[in-house]
């Protein structure tokens, strides 16, 4: 794997277009007024390409080397793995291109929601032109749709 040496990951909403702040700040207070919470443990807004880049280099290689059984590539399976596992990647989907990626282009966050039986996380994100764009795949992707 190639060392990444960007700045660490953060919660960057700075960077997002101003138009995608606005639909998350409106998404935070629909949940808060439905007496739900936003979990922001692994939360993910913009990335830089680099960063981005670094997630499909990983996606990648454990896709590459998930069969491989050979004992002497066990060194750089297992730093794989565990890469893949610590930014909580999904093997059943690839990290968008960098120069399409939702994220990249500030127009996307990543959440974990929890709101009452009695609301729809979907009417309220949609309320504030936000939709989970892969939801059956990646639930806790959110993108500023207009």
């Amino acid at each position: 794997l190639t060392p990444y040496t960007g700045p660490e990951h953060t919660f960057d909403t700075a960077n997002m277009t101003e138009a995608a702040q606005a639909a998350l700040t409106c998404f935070q207070k629909a949940v808060k007024d439905a007496d739900g919470s936003i979990d922001y443990s692994k939360a993910s807004a913009y990335r830089t390409p680099e960063y981005q880049a670094h997630f499909l280099e990983i996606w990648d290689k454990n896709d590459q080397m998930k069969n491989n059984t050979r004992s002497e590539c066990g060194t750089v399976k297992a730093a794989v793995t565990t890469a893949f596992k610590s930014y909580s990647l999904l093997p059943e989907q690839r990290p968008a291109e960098v120069a399409v990626a939702p994220h990249v282009r500030g127009i996307a966050f990543d959440v974990n929601v929890k709101v009452p039986a009695k609301f729809d996380v979907d009417v309220l994100a949609a309320f504030c032109k936000l939709k989970r764009t892969v939801k059956k795949k990646d639930p806790v992707h959110y993108e500023y749709k207009p």
